[in-house]
């Protein structure tokens, strides 16, 4: 009762030690995978084995690949908007009041540079504490190499 079933017998090939349980669908589709590899390597057809690895292989990167980005936009998102990006339109907009209606138009010109302003020391904040905690390399110049 211990000994996984075969797969010819119909039976999932699992090792219930380990908690693991399979498919009968699952189960035979490896059986006929593994009948193909045996044909394709007694016909001279050398690597289809490492074919078959690598494409069962793939979806589990792509997986990992998913949720790199969805942990990297979840990161990006807890930072909030960066106050520079609200700035910059400001600005001109503020340059634009000033000929209409002076005082509204100083006021949003310097709401936009003090939002700009501190979107910029937001960001060099951000760069040197990741620096000191030992996060990624930001290179001076890019396009440069060392050497």
């Amino acid at each position: 009762m211990g000994s996984p079933a075969s797969p010819r017998s119909g039976g999932a090939p699992a090792d219930p030690e380990r908690g693991e349980t399979t498919d009968p669908r699952i189960a035979e589709l490896a059986r006929q995978l593994n009948e193909a590899i045996e044909a394709a390597e007694a016909t001279g057809q050398a690597g289809a084995r490492e074919t078959a690895i690598e494409v069962l292989k793939e979806p589990a990167r792509e997986r990992a690949l998913a949720e790199r980005q969805a942990e990297g936009l979840a990161r990006a998102a807890s930072r909030g908007m960066n106050p520079f990006a609200l700035g910059l339109p400001l600005l001109p907009v503020g340059v634009f009041m000033f000929f209409l209606f002076p005082p509204v138009g100083l006021l949003i010109f310097l709401l936009g540079l003090g939002s700009c302003l501190a979107g910029a020391v937001q960001a060099m904040v951000g760069s040197i504490r990741g620096r000191i905690a030992g996060g990624t390399e930001i290179p001076d110049q890019v396009g440069s190499e060392a050497g």
